[in-house]
């Protein structure tokens, strides 16, 4: 489809930031094309609140960090500008085109930079991954283009690719972590062809970055919806190849996703980190049963921490920072259970006391610790020194008198 179809009052403007609205301004002030596109018009057609804004333009990105005090200039493969405002960073790229000089092999990084050429509107939409993400959005005309029949997507809940599934998935195997996280997200369903190539696309996922797939991660499991899309991983049998040895079934896997869940809800911070402490937590006291292990300082422990993560690292980046969360969290689970008193003061204080208990607490939920043992440390933390030392107290065991001989 060259020409696209335009679809005028369909947007609310008073739901896009006024910062947006004033970057769009700037660069069409300064003659260069400018429109809303991606995500942004997806969600704000689905009646969701976009939580990011992305802008495409026809200026280059030296002319668009020009123009703004607070832009910056990031991206190896392809250069784009983030410009950062009251909301938050608006992203800001020019226009793509497809490189017929590539031969285009899947996964090699030269091939996928040939790609990565400036172009205008219509070469553009021929690179987004989904119809739904292929929809711009022009402020100035207060109209909405599209090149791939997305709002017919849009208006049935269908996700589908521009132009064939598999080799969209040939080109860039993480579409499949994209499509199945807009499975989770979105109230939307999978388009037939779509599906089947899912299936048939395991064997790509091999060829996953191990850097990129953190960040894929990260947004499948840490944006609100991580059980749905754990669920989701599991369904199209993607689950263990990325999380070796995890459970789809286990109680506290599930517990810590949905406890994510409501905390992204809340804006709370959340940690892959943690949910990894979570979903390798029966691993890890299975591994110490097994080999009659009992770790007495982090250091034993975190040798232990990094034979049951190993696997797991082999698959994507787990960096030491990660690590030394986990092990921290799991080498205080045996203190905060025998609460043992002349540690209790010291265990307060450990750097990853507060992910501990929060452990410890979905433990409980899950009935694998007593509620007693919960609440005693609750009530430790709210008390004044004085008094903490006073409930320490009542843990001492009594000193038995000597008799004179």
């Amino acid at each position: 489809m060259s020409r696209p179809k335009r679809y005028k009052n369909l947007i609310d403007r008073t739901q896009i930031p006024k910062d947006v609205q004033k970057i769009v301004h700037q660069l069409l002030d300064h003659n260069f094309d400018a429109k809303l596109v991606g995500g942004c018009v997806r969600d704000l057609l689905l009646d969701i609140s976009p939580k990011d804004f992305d802008i495409v333009t026809s200026a280059k990105p030296d002319q668009v960090a020009a123009l703004f005090r607070s832009a910056r200039l990031i991206g190896r493969r392809f250069r784009i500008v983030h410009v950062q405002t009251s909301i938050g960073v608006v992203e800001i790229s020019t226009y793509r085109r497809f490189s017929k000089a590539a031969s285009i092999a899947p996964h090699r990084r030269k091939d996928r930079e040939a790609l990565n050429k400036y172009g205008n509107i219509r070469d553009d939409y021929r690179l987004r991954d989904f119809t739904i993400n292929a929809l711009y959005y022009d402020l100035k005309n207060d109209e909405v283009l599209d090149f791939t029949n997305g709002m017919q997507d849009i208006k049935t809940r269908t996700l589908r690719t521009i132009g064939n599934p598999q080799k969209r998935f040939e080109e860039d195997c993480h579409r499949v972590l994209r499509a199945i996280r807009f499975q989770s997200k979105l109230p939307i369903k999978l388009e037939p062809q779509l599906a089947n190539a899912i299936k048939k696309s395991k064997p790509l996922l091999q060829n996953l970055e191990r850097s990129r797939l953190s960040d894929d991660l990260r947004k499948l499991l840490l944006s609100g919806h991580g059980r749905e899309s754990f669920k989701n991983l599991a369904i199209h049998q993607i689950r263990s190849l990325l999380f070796p040895y995890s459970s789809d079934q286990d109680p506290l896997t599930i517990a810590a996703l949905e406890n994510t869940d409501r905390r992204v809800q809340c804006d709370e911070p959340v940690r892959l980190e943690f949910l990894l402490a979570a979903m390798y937590w029966k691993r890890f006291s299975e591994f110490k049963t097994t080999n009659k292990v009992v770790p007495h300082s982090l250091e034993e422990n975190r040798l232990i921490t990094r034979q049951v993560l190993a696997n797991t690292s082999n698959v994507f980046k787990i960096t030491n920072v990660m690590i030394e969360f986990v092990n921290g969290t799991w080498f205080l689970q045996s203190r905060l259970e025998e609460s043992p008193p002349k540690k209790i003061m010291d265990t307060l204080a450990r750097k990853r006391f507060r992910a501990a208990y929060d452990l410890l607490a979905l433990r409980v939920e899950c009935e694998e610790v007593e509620q007693n043992v919960v609440d005693w440390w609750t009530n430790m933390q709210n008390l004044e020194p004085t008094e903490q030392q006073l409930l320490i107290a009542t843990l001492e065991p009594k000193k038995r008198n000597r008799r004179r001989r």
